[in-house]
């Protein structure tokens, strides 16, 4: 993870590698918040060993 800023203002770059490809997401300040609201919920989730799949909750 790195913290970027570009003409527009602040953003998260997520990377990975896998199998020699770079894959990226963008993410702009505004939704940092969000994402950790989402990632919260999810570690919840996981903690009480519920299904982690429901298209609202990954919804920005």
């Amino acid at each position: 993870m790195d913290l970027k800023k570009n003409q527009a203002g602040f953003y998260l770059k997520v990377s990975e590698w896998s199998n020699s490809k770079k894959s990226s997401i963008f993410l702009p300040a505004e939704g940092i918040d969000r994402m950790i609201e989402i990632l919260h919920q999810f570690k919840s989730r996981i903690a009480d060993n519920e299904n982690t799949k429901d298209p609202e909750l990954g919804a920005f």
